[in-house]
């Protein structure tokens, strides 16, 4: 596991060099100038040294608390906010959280829910954009879009409603001969 800039274009950080080792199972952690969120979700820890792992868990496909997620997600928008209380209680339930009730709830509440219980899991750009919050979400917390560069890796730059879709590949484009496919605003 090498520290890897990639958004300066393949440039490691100053001070460091290929192969510099990040973390020793036989040394104590030192931290290196960035640290970076992991999830052991999926790790089996090994009893004798729980900073180790073996990996051998499977990742889910698709789980229950999810179904009742969407299940949640369709009953709210549907006005039926009895039913998605009662869908989302179902998955705090068997993680033993408080239950909530319908003032609790809106589509914020949910994108949050969804986040908490399927963390490291699924792809939580989709249902931001599906719900209309991915650029009021993304502008929120992360400051490589807002130009703000916090690690002093350089900015990504500002997004913008371009980055809402994506571009339509130019051989998808010109395989529609009877049909004019513009291609997104934007690209």
């Amino acid at each position: 596991f090498y520290i890897f800039d990639s958004i300066s274009g393949d440039v490691l950080p100053t001070g460091y060099n290929w192969g510099d080792t990040v973390w020793c199972h036989t040394d104590t952690y030192t931290y290196k100038d960035y640290l970076f969120a992991f999830s052991r979700k999926h790790d089996e820890a090994i009893e004798e040294d729980p900073r180790r792992h073996q990996g051998s868990k499977d990742w889910p496909y698709l789980r229950l608390a999810e179904v009742y997620l969407h299940l949640a997600e369709a009953q709210f928008k549907e006005g039926n906010l009895g039913g998605a209380v009662s869908s989302i209680n179902t998955i705090r339930a068997r993680a033993n959280a408080d239950p909530i009730t319908q003032a609790d709830l809106s589509i914020d509440f949910l994108l949050d829910e969804r986040a908490r219980e399927l963390f490291g899991e699924g792809h939580r750009r989709y249902h931001l954009l599906r719900n209309n919050k991915w650029m009021e979400r993304t502008l929120l917390y992360n400051d490589a879009v807002n130009d703000k560069d916090p690690l002093g890796w350089g900015s990504i730059g500002p997004i913008s409603p371009r980055d809402l879709l994506l571009p339509i590949p130019q051989t998808v484009i010109d395989a529609n001969l009877d049909a004019v496919l513009p291609q997104n605003p934007g690209f």
